[in-house]
């Protein structure tokens, strides 16, 4: 049982001032607590330290982006306690910059688009995918293990990360990789906390690697007509030059430019040098006009805001669409992404609900949104859908939803997650008191 002191043991870092008031009071952030929001290291190592002594359950939040589409998971033992949601969106300093090393520390809290603006006025950059990078932080795109459409190209978030100082449940600080790019192998614990929602510890500072800015960004929007899918996907697969991202787009009009064909149409980005990208588009181009696909559109200057644009579509920042949608992503191998982007459609179509999709052509990942006409419809006849999505893909998780609609989703679908007994094995190590307000199993 978890007792707490009648005093408040935060009172005097406000006092101090080492604990600023939340810039904005986010869903995400419990009603039955309070949000504390630390300006330095040693303020959060305290709130953490005097968390633990007081018995008080907490969690980490960074922009609040991964986390604003449907109520936090609370640990079953935890249920109506007050919580201790901390902020980490404070910590927002570039440390150190090292161009010529091509690494940059920084505070986790720091939002990854300020973060690329820095890096562009020394030409470098992150090639990380991240929804909503305007607030998702940096420390909170590596909680969440967020994996974006250019990862076959530009690798997996983890491989942006060479060290990081971490902040775990009883208060400790703990060093762990380096700050260089050439380092004894070792065991690096900032890797293993990647994914795992601050459930094993919270991201302080981070050691990261930097790569120069690519000379020139181009994104190519095709509408296929009808019977051309097959064709122009192995046309795009057999491009000497490849691109960072292809998607293929059943869909998302209003966030995504592009007229529709019968076929959806195609999204592909490039991102190099004006010889390499000049090439594949004549390549490209080449290709579809034999196909039969005649509308192509080019984007050079709006290139970036586009990509990123295509990233945020199929995760709302809030779920702003009513209680009637509900989004999942779906995780498969490359070569099963269409057939599963097929599935997705025909089985809800069998009960009259339309599906927008985004499918990865090169990672095999599948967003699938659809609309009801209702909760109760969308309820009823989506949801045991969904469910047998999740099981046929590799895994999955919803990105939106209703509350009802994601709390009746995850328990079904847990109810035979086996790989999910890690976690308890993983919080019982890291987190003895078990004060980690988050369930890593329901996200």
């Amino acid at each position: 049982m978890i007792a707490h002191d009648t005093l408040d043991p935060f009172e005097e870092l406000v006092t101090k001032g080492w604990v600023r008031p939340p810039e904005s009071q986010r869903p995400a952030f419990p009603p039955s607590g309070r949000t504390l929001r630390p300006n330095s290291l040693a303020a959060l190592v305290e709130i953490v330290r005097r968390a633990n002594h007081a018995g008080f359950p907490f969690f980490f939040v960074g922009g609040g982006t991964r986390l604003s589409n449907h109520p936090l998971p609370v640990a079953p033992q935890l249920h109506g306690q007050p919580t201790i949601a901390i902020a980490l969106d404070g910590l927002n300093r570039v440390l150190e910059f090292r161009p010529m090393d091509f690494t940059v520390t920084v505070e986790a809290g720091i939002p990854l688009a300020q973060l690329r603006e820095q890096l562009a006025m020394r030409g470098q950059t992150l090639m990380l995918d991240s929804p909503h990078a305007q607030q998702g932080t940096i420390g909170g795109l590596l909680a969440s293990g967020y994996a974006g459409p250019r990862r076959r190209s530009l690798g997996y978030t983890r491989d942006a990360l060479l060290g990081a100082q971490l902040v775990l449940a009883d208060g400790s600080l703990v060093e762990s990789g380096g700050r260089v790019q050439r380092q004894a192998s070792g065991y690096n614990l900032g890797r293993v906390m990647v994914g795992a929602h601050g459930c094993l510890g919270a991201y302080a500072t981070l050691h990261l690697r930097t790569v120069p800015l690519p000379e020139t960004h181009r994104c190519i929007v095709a509408t296929l007509p009808e019977g051309t899918r097959s064709r122009v996907l192995a046309s795009i697969e057999a491009l000497p030059v490849e691109p960072t991202a292809a998607l293929l787009i059943d869909g998302f009009m209003r966030e995504i430019p592009g007229w529709e064909g019968p076929d959806g149409r195609v999204f592909l980005a490039f991102e190099g040098s004006e010889t390499s990208i000049a090439r594949a588009t004549r390549d490209l181009r080449t290709a579809l006009g034999a196909i039969g696909v005649s509308e192509t559109r080019l984007f050079d200057r709006d290139a970036e805001a586009l990509l990123e644009g295509v990233i945020n579509a199929p995760v709302p920042l809030h779920h702003n669409h009513g209680d009637n949608t509900a989004t999942i992503r779906l995780w498969g191998p490359p070569s099963k992404a269409v057939a599963l982007r097929n599935t997705v459609h025909r089985q809800l179509g069998e009960v009259n609900l339309k599906a927008e999709t985004i499918t990865d052509l090169h990672n095999g990942d599948v967003y699938a949104r659809v609309k009801a006409f209702g909760p109760r419809a969308l309820d009823i006849a989506a949801r045991e859908i969904f469910v047998e999505l999740a099981h046929e893909a590799t895994r999955a998780s919803l990105l939106g939803a209703p509350a009802s609609f994601h709390d009746r989703f995850t328990i079904a679908v847990n109810r035979e997650r086996s790989s999910e007994s890690l976690v308890p094995t993983l919080r019982s190590h890291f987190d003895p008191r078990s004060l980690y307000a988050i369930d890593r199993s329901l996200l």
